[in-house]
């Protein structure tokens, strides 16, 4: 019989897996197009996050936990545009 003997604790670390999101907004000419609003909308939760485009036309949503998402892009002037996806 043994008693008294103690283990040290497991070293556990956690692990984040995500990945980005990211793009360029350009009108059929291939400009790019300032300030568009960008919507990230994560389909499993309903969470949502807003970016606008830089003078590039480029936007980024970091950290992107694994999901199915929607990008939805709109600016003045133009159709809306929306995609469908897994990341």
């Amino acid at each position: 019989l043994c008693t008294g003997i103690l283990l040290p604790a497991p070293n556990v670390q956690a692990q984040m897996v995500s990945g980005r999101i990211s793009g360029t907004v350009v009108d059929p000419a291939n400009a790019a197009v300032v300030g568009a609003e960008v919507v990230l909308l994560n389909e499993r939760t309903g969470e949502s996050s807003r970016r606008q485009t830089n003078d590039s036309g480029n936007f980024i949503f970091p950290l992107v936990p694994p999901s199915s998402y929607t990008v939805t892009v709109s600016s003045t002037g133009f159709t809306v545009y929306e995609k469908k996806g897994l990341v």
